[in-house]
């Protein structure tokens, strides 16, 4: 197999941020979150795709793909807590978004309290196919210890990172960094 290596952070890239507002969090983590999902975003090379997804309750698209930053910024902006976990299926859907990205590399940022709804070993199977499938880098930044992220980071590839909810915007900083 002949080995291709592409730049992540290039005009061609395509991101999906997911983002958990589920009930738990707090007024001060969702502004956190906003900061630094709007700093990755700000961050990312010019022409980069980019969407958002909304994770509580029923997983929502609130920016569709677009090359238009502006849009992505304003429906991070734009959240509001409440609703049930929904991170995998909201994953999912961000996965499935990315599949009409234009060619280039890709790449799925999650944001999550860490504890989702409850999911069977095939959900996870299921989830980890979509990131697969999606050909999408899966980067997890996680306030709590579920440990869902892992195995499915460890199945689709990415990676996990586990902070407190005073370096949010620092862990968003250091994945747009890893991506450069």
């Amino acid at each position: 197999v002949d080995t291709t290596v592409t730049d992540m952070a290039s005009g061609d890239l395509s991101v999906a941020l997911v983002i958990d507002t589920a009930s738990g969090l707090t007024s001060q983590e969702l502004a956190a979150v906003q900061s630094g999902a709007a700093e990755f975003l700000l961050r990312l090379p010019d022409g980069a795709h980019t969407t958002v997804v909304a994770a509580a309750g029923q997983p929502e698209v609130v920016a569709p793909l677009s090359e238009h930053r502006a849009e992505a910024l304003s429906a991070v902006s734009a959240l509001r807590v409440g609703g049930s976990p929904a991170t995998m299926a909201a994953t999912m859907v961000a996965a499935q978004s990315l599949e009409s990205a234009p060619a280039g590399p890709r790449a799925i940022i999650v944001y999550t309290q860490g504890v989702d709804e409850p999911g069977e070993l095939a959900d996870r199977v299921r989830l980890s196919q979509s990131v697969l499938h999606s050909e999408a880098v899966l980067n997890v930044i996680q306030t709590g210890t579920d440990t869902l992220w892992p195995s499915v980071v460890d199945q689709a590839g990415g990676v996990v990172v586990t902070t407190n909810a005073g370096d949010i915007v620092q862990s968003f900083a250091d994945l747009a960094a890893t991506l450069d």
